[in-house]
């Protein structure tokens, strides 16, 4: 007979095996990764969402469930959440954990197992590929911290057998969808001034308060300003405190905060180990190797650059920006309003990377350019290993216009496409083959892989 404690904290967890209805949280934010997800459904694979802490991974998975039930048998969903002590003991072994899968399904057909928080298993790819590897009639939906050990030993053992996901926090369009906006609006095939002037100023308004306080849906969801501070504050601590001192087994918290602060001040320019290892007083393995926690759990992005000359392109130093601006702006103490800020044109950049990197598809990469004599665009897309520069000022333009820099990137490369971010004009231009877009931060923001596509004609 299974453990008393075991089955109570099941059925907790499982309402809907009671005739309850699966809840969401009342300020629900829709999120593009259950439909990605569900376009998966049907494969053999095992679905990996992975992402950082209070990303919304819980949230998502209880949307998964409550999709499901539409078609599925209530008695064929089963949700763990690992945070549970008893939950946890369920999966020490995997022919034991099919048993009580069995035992307690009572339908025929295909089963769904939910596991939260899947990094709590000890050998968890191991135990993953062990229940795959049965061939029972499991369709296995799991999230986890992007912890390094998490995703060490999934990629170990679930090679060929995994779809994996990132959950970050929102998206600016996931951000967008609080507001009360004509549907019609996200699906757009055309931008030209007529919209621009309806929901321009509204969605550039938007934008100054996602740099300044970030996508975690927490904070978003908060209204007054103190605590969406707050907010970010626990988040902080509680990824020090649990990811990087308890589960990652980092002794030196304080030289990792101090890391993490140097890199904040620092966003948008070259990533120098020697400089840090300098200033933090600590070895160049230190450093990358906190270098590398702080990417693999999503803080910061490390940005590599493009070149095709070694002799004349930098190729070593990397670029750092943060995943998300509010999570960068708390480190620094500074939530001051946008156009006041000397570090403005680093937060947008920042927001218009995090972007790209949340929107974009594989094998599409997202690097840098520069040369030895400082010539420098922002970023470039390699889509279909094309080249598409995409330089990012946050300042009003009178009429199209390229820097000098720019302009010999295309002189260089002869890209297809290129892109001027701005503040406030929307228009095209033709340099040489190249055909130019100058758009509104705030709507290329909306809409990147759209505009990347060539869904959006500019009117």
């Amino acid at each position: 007979m299974e453990n008393l404690n075991i089955v109570q904290e099941f059925l907790l967890q499982n309402p809907w095996r009671e005739g309850k209805q699966v809840k969401l949280p009342d300020n629900f934010i829709p999120r593009d990764i259950v439909s990605k997800v569900f376009d998966w459904m049907d494969e053999p694979d095992i679905l990996v969402i992975l992402g950082p802490r209070q990303s919304g991974k819980t949230t998502a998975l209880k949307k998964i469930i409550l999709n499901l039930s539409a078609s599925t048998p209530p008695e064929n969903i089963f949700y763990f959440n690992l945070d549970s002590g008893p939950i946890r003991e369920l999966f020490s072994e995997a022919a034991s954990f099919a048993r009580f899968i069995k035992d307690y399904q009572k339908e025929e057909g295909r089963v769904f197992v939910i596991a939260d928080e899947v990094q709590r298993i000890e050998n968890a790819g191991l135990f993953l590929k062990n229940l795959y590897d049965a061939q029972l009639d499991f369709k296995m939906i799991v999230s986890g911290s992007s912890s390094l050990e998490i995703k060490a030993r999934i990629k170990e053992h679930l090679t060929g057998r995994k779809k994996l996901f990132h959950l970050l926090p929102l998206s600016f369009a996931e951000f967008i969808r609080r507001e009360s906006l004509p549907s019609s609006l996200f699906d757009s095939d055309k931008l030209g001034e007529e919209q621009d002037r309806l929901y321009g100023q509204h969605l550039k308004s938007c934008l100054e308060e996602f740099a300044i306080f970030g996508g975690y849906p927490k904070v978003v969801l908060q209204k007054n300003p103190d605590k969406k501070i707050e907010e970010l504050k626990e988040i902080y601590s509680s990824y020090i405190q649990k990811d990087v001192v308890d589960f990652l087994k980092v002794e030196r918290s304080d030289v990792f905060n101090k890391l993490v602060a140097l890199l904040a001040y620092q966003t948008g320019n070259l990533v120098k180990k020697e400089e840090l290892s300098t200033s933090l007083a600590s070895s160049w393995t230190t450093v990358g190797k906190y270098l590398q926690i702080l990417t693999d759990t999503f803080v910061v992005n490390l940005l590599l650059p493009y070149f095709t000359n070694r002799r004349k392109e930098i190729t070593q130093m990397p670029k750092v920006y943060f995943t998300d601006t509010g999570l960068r702006n708390y480190v620094c103490s500074s939530f001051s309003n946008l156009e006041m800020r000397p570090d403005k044109g680093a937060i947008i950049e920042t927001v218009v990377l995090s972007e790209l990197a949340k929107r974009l598809k594989e094998p599409q990469e997202i690097r840098f350019w520069r040369t030895q004599t400082k010539a420098e665009v922002d970023f470039v897309i390699l889509k279909n290993r094309m080249p598409i520069p995409v330089e990012v000022k946050f300042s009003r333009l009178k009429k199209p216009a390229v820097t000098r820099s720019f302009r010999s990137f295309i002189d260089s490369y002869q890209p297809k496409q290129a892109i001027v971010l701005n503040s406030n004009l929307l228009a095209k231009a033709r340099i040489k083959d190249t055909e130019v877009l100058f758009l509104p931060v705030h709507w290329f923001i909306f809409y990147p892989d759209r505009f990347l596509r060539d869904e959006i004609e500019i009117e």
